[in-house]
């Protein structure tokens, strides 16, 4: 049946049409024009004033409208309709795409097809009631052109006229969005193969959909560790299996986060700040990749060190690694880890002299904390404030502003969603662990004399809306008393957590340690 109201001669002349084997790209025909002039005034219309006739049409389904599970009896609203007949189908001189825009992150594109005379689409051909077709189906697709195509549906010797969904190009370049051609989800694809697989669709068409690839955007599912600790974008499957297997509760130790194996690289320690998991560098791990081996020290949350026996274990450590591939290493830390590599330094300074740091990355360092109103205030708090006071303080925490500028348009939700499981970051670092930690540097006792020991060479940052920390002035202070200070930075942006931005160009940083 014709969607629109057409005498039986211009019926004819399509069908005509289409068996010559017309170029679909140049049907301009008086046929098709008031085709698209019919399809145009229905959308104006509402589709729930369209009178049932009582008749069917063949509707060819590319998408996940092949799956069951959203198109059909047991489909999801709208698209739970009832069908007389459902068959495979293949629509010839098309190919698929993957170019109309969805929600970046969840669903970032769906299913197009395009005119292409060397190719074809398979799907499913679903018999239909033209009213559920027009008021149902057709309402929940974001009134594409309905195209009015030649089938090749099994069972039936010659080719039947149906209808297809199609986004022209003059529809996507009206979005600016006209050439860019995006990854399906992971979800998307396998609703796809679902319905190819039920429906019993070609084999080398359902190995073709298999090879297709897939967004990387979020995952519900995803584990708050690879969330927090890599808010703008989602890490490599390697490094956010390594963050989301994390035990916490082992001993302090070094980890080594998933590298490539390569000889004649220089070796960075990771000293993490208050949480103490040692996950913060995990945004720079790809591009620190190529130069250095990287270890991240992880704090123990089963002990309860003093911070002199905190700071033994660590400097033990660092010797042992550095021994181990008779590397000097270059120690990187971040609020209080920017004490304890500090400390570590010191001591390495006057026992190994082969094997002192090569330099150090002193970020936002936490020297200044007994000189920190917030800081001082945050300490002072009860257990019960600490939930609460991790989503209050994101603003000093974290940049926020910054996060989502500097985010993937595709990874927005996701950035979106790591600021809202910041609650659950009180299952990562239970409030007497803040406690304990909150106690080392009230106890610091990093002096002067201690700080001229470490003859490395020390750069020293500071990102200029730590809301935690007068970091500014403490570098320069800093800069005053260790013997071998480069000249201070201060950095645009990033907050007090400032290396889970992945603006914070740590590689460069580095340069003239």
């Amino acid at each position: 049946v014709f969607p629109c109201s057409h005498s039986m001669r211009s019926m004819d002349a399509f069908q005509l049409n289409v068996g010559k084997g017309v170029d679909p790209s140049r049907r301009g025909s008086a046929v098709r024009n008031r085709c698209n002039r019919a399809n145009r005034s229905w959308k104006v219309r509402a589709s729930s004033t369209r009178k049932s006739n009582g008749q069917t049409l063949w509707y060819f389904a590319y998408g996940s409208n092949m799956s069951p599970r959203k198109f059909g009896p047991e489909g999801s609203f709208p698209r739970n309709v009832k069908y007389a007949d459902a068959r495979p189908a293949v629509l010839p001189r098309y190919r698929l795409a993957f170019n109309v825009p969805g929600l970046p992150g969840f669903e970032p594109c769906f299913a197009n097809v395009e005119f292409d005379e060397a190719s074809e689409v398979n799907g499913v051909a679903y018999r239909l009631s033209s009213d559920d077709f027009y008021s149902k189906v057709a309402a929940s697709e974001g009134f594409p052109i309905i195209e009015p195509v030649s089938l090749k549906v099994d069972g039936f010797s010659e080719k039947i006229i149906g209808r297809t969904f199609r986004w022209s190009n003059t529809q996507l370049s009206r979005r600016g969005l006209f050439g860019q051609a995006r990854r399906p989800s992971r979800r998307y694809v396998e609703l796809m193969l679902e319905g190819a697989d039920h429906w019993g669709l070609a084999t080398e068409y359902k190995e073709s959909l298999s090879r297709i690839s897939t967004s990387s955007g979020w995952d519900v599912r995803e584990n708050p560790m690879s969330l927090i600790y890599s808010p703008q974008t989602r890490p490599n499957e390697r490094i956010r299996r390594f963050a989301e297997t994390l035990d916490l509760r082992g001993p302090t130790r070094l980890l080594r986060p998933p590298q490539a194996e390569k000889s004649g690289r220089g070796l960075i320690v990771y000293c993490p700040g208050l949480d103490g998991t040692g996950l913060g560098i995990l945004p720079h791990i790809e591009k620190l990749d190529q130069e250095f081996e990287v270890l991240a020290l992880s704090l123990s949350q089963s002990a309860n060190p003093s911070w002199s026996d905190l700071v033994q274990t660590a400097f033990e450590l660092v010797r042992s690694a550095a021994n181990e591939r008779r590397e000097a290493p270059v120690l990187v830390g971040e609020s209080l880890g920017a004490c304890l590599a500090l400390s570590v330094a010191a001591r390495l300074a006057e026992t190994d002299s082969e094997l002192r740091p090569r330099g150090l990355l002193v970020v936002n360092p936490a020297t200044s904390y007994s000189r920190s109103p917030a800081a001082q205030t945050i300490a002072r708090l009860p257990f019960a404030a600490f939930p609460p006071l991790f989503v209050a303080a994101l603003p000093l925490l974290f940049d926020v502003p910054r996060c989502i500028i500097g985010t993937n348009f595709d990874d927005l939700p996701r950035s979106f969603i790591a600021m809202l499981r910041i609650p659950a970051f009180n299952k990562i670092l239970p409030p007497e662990i803040i406690e304990q930690r909150l106690a080392y540097l009230s106890d610091l006792d990093l002096t002067d004399n201690e700080l001229r020991r470490v003859d490395a060479p020390v750069q020293l940052a500071a990102t200029e809306n730590d809301g935690v920390l007068p970091s500014q002035s403490e570098i320069t202070r800093l800069a005053g008393v260790l013997p071998n200070a480069l000249t201070p930075l201060t950095v645009a942006g990033g907050g007090h957590a400032a290396l889970l931005d992945r603006a914070f160009d740590i590689a460069l940083y580095l340069q003239d340690l």
